[in-house]
């Protein structure tokens, strides 16, 4: 008898050794995760403040010229937009400094757009006195160092980054 209850009361050491040996893992295993998500919130807090550059940093060689606007006409392949966007061609004519772009410009027609590449609408042509047979100041930026846009046309007179039209009235 008395072995009996040696043996139960050794079953029943063993059986709180192993509550106590789990509940620590349990513990481990909590602080190891809390440890880990403290660190993945720190790094991310810790660039939030931060600009990350994408494609860059960039250089372009800039030329000056005039962009002629040949026609506007209404894209309805834009259906996404709450305006029908309009479709303005144009073509450039650098004022000097031609050859050193290595873009040949001559008899090419280019396609205005804003700056996140939609196309603007009748209101944006209306607020720019937009209009075939004129003509715009435009610097043509052509890429020398980096990885962002190869080729951009910035209008100096013209917002190319005004979204009024996509915003509700």
């Amino acid at each position: 008898m008395m072995n009996h209850l040696k043996a139960h009361q050794a079953k029943s050491m063993v059986q709180k050794l192993d509550n106590v040996r789990q509940h620590a893992a349990n513990t481990y295993a909590r602080l190891l995760l809390i440890l880990l998500c403290g660190g993945i919130v720190f790094c991310n807090t810790a660039h939030a403040g931060k600009s990350q550059l994408v494609g860059g940093p960039c250089t372009y060689f800039t030329t000056e010229g005039v962009a002629h606007i040949l026609s506007i006409s209404p894209d309805l392949s834009a259906s996404n937009l709450p305006y029908t966007a309009q479709k303005i061609l144009f073509t450039y004519k650098p004022q000097s400094d031609a050859a050193k772009t290595g873009l040949h410009t001559q008899n090419k027609t280019f396609v205005f757009t804003l700056t996140n590449g939609i196309l603007p609408g009748p209101r944006y042509i209306a607020r720019y006195k937009l209009r075939p047979g004129i003509d715009i100041p435009v610097h043509l930026k052509t890429i020398t160092k980096g990885t962002c846009t190869p080729v951009v046309f910035d209008f100096p007179t013209l917002d190319q980054s005004d979204y009024f039209e996509l915003k509700s009235d």
